[in-house]
């Protein structure tokens, strides 16, 4: 049974045109990828709570524009909607740095990754990882070329590219007075990767927030105030939804991968022929 599932091992590779990775290395790399997306979808998730709170802000605006209409604001909550907002502008600003330089790190560690091990049929990957940096960088380029890398690094995270390690038992079909059995590889499901749905959602909480940029600078009645909270309210709500996509899609991309590197390492070790990891 060994033997069978050396050579299995070595076929799995040599249709792929790689060498069978260190375990070492694809034990490290599986760590170093789960660590950062882990922190990533930390920030997704502190984005999406400080969406949340411009949601806030933009109803008590709405709000207060409605009374001010009637000469029911006061000049004391206006002051604090603007250091309240200011505020968190500012640490929207800093967040949103933050959690882009991560997404930057944790999108490049996955190329090189893929580069490095090769565990991904041809022409899977179009870019290496200076292109993948670029791509998010240049203006007008960074509307639609971010959508191509991902779709690049989601097929090059297939785990189907290598066989299952997972078997299973069944009774051969025939006569119940047969005892034969048969082995059977195990597909366990994963995660389709959203990712149509949160590029979309991301270039519409984009564009909001360019619009919400070009109408607060008309702020000067009750009624540009209530268009604005308008689109706070949109922007914040189309943030929300993008967060929540990010998330999705980091974490089906990730388990995508873990399974990816799992199934490499089995094949791995049956090829210079290490014992199984506990």
């Amino acid at each position: 049974m060994l033997d069978v599932d050396r050579r299995t091992a070595r076929r799995a590779f040599s249709d792929l045109r790689v060498e069978a990775p260190d375990p070492a290395e694809l034990v490290a790399a599986m760590r170093a990828e789960r660590n950062k997306s882990r922190v990533l979808v930390g920030l997704l998730g502190w984005m999406g709570l400080l969406s949340a709170l411009e949601l806030l802000m933009g109803t008590w605006l709405y709000d207060y524009a409605a009374r001010a209409g009637f000469g029911a604001g006061g000049i004391a909550e206006a002051s604090l909607f603007d250091r309240v907002s200011l505020g968190l502008v500012w640490v929207r600003l800093v967040s949103s740095v933050v959690t882009g330089v991560m997404f930057l790190q944790w999108v490049r560690l996955v190329v090189r990754h893929a580069r490095r091990f090769g565990l991904y049929r041809s022409r899977a990957l179009r870019f290496d990882v200076e292109s993948a940096t670029w791509v998010w960088l240049i203006p007008i380029v960074n509307w639609f070329r971010p959508y191509a890398l991902m779709s690049s690094v989601s097929a090059s995270s297939d785990p189907s590219v290598l066989p299952s390690p997972d078997l299973e038992e069944r009774r051969a079909l025939g006569s119940y007075r047969q005892a034969a059995w048969v082995r059977h590889r195990v597909e366990n499901p994963l995660p389709s990767v959203p990712l149509k749905r949160w590029w979309v959602l991301f270039l519409a909480a984009r564009g909001a927030q360019r619009l919400m940029f070009n109408a607060e600078a008309y702020l000067e009645d009750a009624v540009s105030v209530r268009r604005f909270a308008y689109v706070s309210l949109l922007d914040g709500a189309l943030w929300i939804a993008a967060a929540i996509a990010a998330v999705a899609l980091v974490r089906a991309i990730h388990a995508r991968r873990a399974e990816l590197h799992r199934r490499a390492e089995h094949w791995s070790r049956l090829v210079y022929q290490q014992p199984a990891s506990p």
